[in-house]
């Protein structure tokens, strides 16, 4: 009886120091981790192609909110690497009882993602989208050309 209380006083020992422990590593959440858009505040979104708005239907922009939360930050190294420039000029995103947000496309690269800024973070913050040339095409779709 008195060697398994040892076992369970050895158990909740270790799993208070196991506690501690983890509490001492610093969290892994990356920025990417934080969502950059909230759907439920997007009131509209249109994008500017040849000075001419265009606007998204709710489903579209549904899947640029998506992409965009699933984007990653690069650095300014990527945008040296070279790509293809984007045909418009920016995406308006309208939002409710809070500040309009510019995403503003600085780059399409070779694999179809997106190098952009948004209007509500720092201009030196570059994202990058990782949907694999969806985005593109997403865009693509939404003005005549």
């Amino acid at each position: 009886m008195i060697q398994r209380s040892y076992i369970f006083l050895a158990i909740g020992i270790g799993a208070i120091f196991l506690a501690l422990f983890l509490n001492l590593i610093p969290s892994t959440t990356s920025d990417s981790d934080q969502e950059h858009l909230l759907p439920g505040e997007v009131k509209g979104m249109e994008i500017v192609y040849h000075e001419k708005p265009y606007t998204l239907s709710f489903e579209q922009q549904n899947r640029v909110v998506h992409m965009i939360n699933r984007a990653i930050p690069v650095g300014a190294e990527d945008l040296m690497r070279g790509g293809t420039p984007p045909p418009f000029s920016e995406v308006r995103i309208f939002r409710f009882k809070v500040e309009d947000i510019i995403l503003k496309p600085l780059l399409f690269k070779k694999d179809g993602n997106l190098i952009f800024t948004l209007s509500n973070r720092p201009s030196h913050d570059f994202l990058q989208d990782v949907s694999l040339g969806e985005m593109q095409k997403l865009f693509e779709t939404l003005y005549d050309h």
